[in-house]
């Protein structure tokens, strides 16, 4: 029941919104990544030009990498497997965790957990 009632006032997402909301996830991971904490002159800074273009390293896809753990979840999005896709994010640490924290205590919220 408390599962339900943490919800109860805004509802949780649908897994259509799930993949859209990744999107811009993504990029927040990929300027985290990039730039590191936003806090500072120099960090807002670099924040700022760095959400203007997002580039991500298709050479590096292999496991164990920002790029290869965004692919992979954004692969398991595709097939529908939102438990797969919480699985493999849940890997990333640092500023990467944290960029992808909400996006991940949303799709908890959708599986139930």
């Amino acid at each position: 029941m408390e599962r339900l009632a943490a919800h109860a006032a805004t509802g949780v997402l649908t897994l259509a919104l799930l993949r859209v909301e990744f999107s811009e996830t993504s990029k927040a991971v990929i300027r985290s990544r990039d730039v590191g904490s936003p806090e500072g002159v120099l960090g807002q800074a670099l924040s700022r030009v760095a959400s203007l273009v997002t580039i991500r390293k298709v050479d590096s896809l292999g496991t164990g990498t920002v790029d290869g753990t965004l692919a992979a979840t954004d692969a398991a999005l595709g097939l529908g497997d939102l438990a797969s896709a919480v699985a493999i994010l849940e890997a990333l640490d640092g500023a990467p965790g944290e960029a992808v924290a909400g996006w991940l205590s949303n799709a908890r919220a959708r599986l139930g957990g």
